[in-house]
């Protein structure tokens, strides 16, 4: 996912969590995966949590923020809970891990 500069201004994440486009249509089918540990990986860049130009109706919000209102949104009884640890990597790229699960069966 970019949300570096596009012409003049900065492309905000909240258009990559739509429920039903990018990465909501992906969500959904691996929470219909039984008996199995699911995972979304996400590759940010820039960095969300260094250069983070999200607003959404004028809001400004974190990373943390916009994944947690994504988990409610995407589909009821799915949860995400992100996973990701501190390693070596670019600190401009973020690699996101995100948990995918499901309370019901959702198909």
């Amino acid at each position: 996912m970019y949300h570096g500069r596009q012409r003049e201004e900065c492309i905000g994440l909240n258009i990559y969590f739509y429920k039903d486009k990018y990465v909501g249509p992906d969500v959904r089918k691996l929470s219909s995966i039984k008996n199995s540990e699911k995972y979304c990986i996400l590759f940010v860049h820039p960095n969300p949590n260094i250069n983070l130009n999200t607003n959404i109706k004028g809001k400004k919000m974190t990373w943390e923020e916009i994944i947690e209102k994504f988990s409610r949104r995407v589909g009821k009884g799915i949860t995400i809970k992100e996973e990701t640890k501190s390693i070596d990597y670019p600190t401009c790229l973020y690699i996101a891990k995100l948990k995918v699960s499901c309370s019901n069966n959702i198909k």
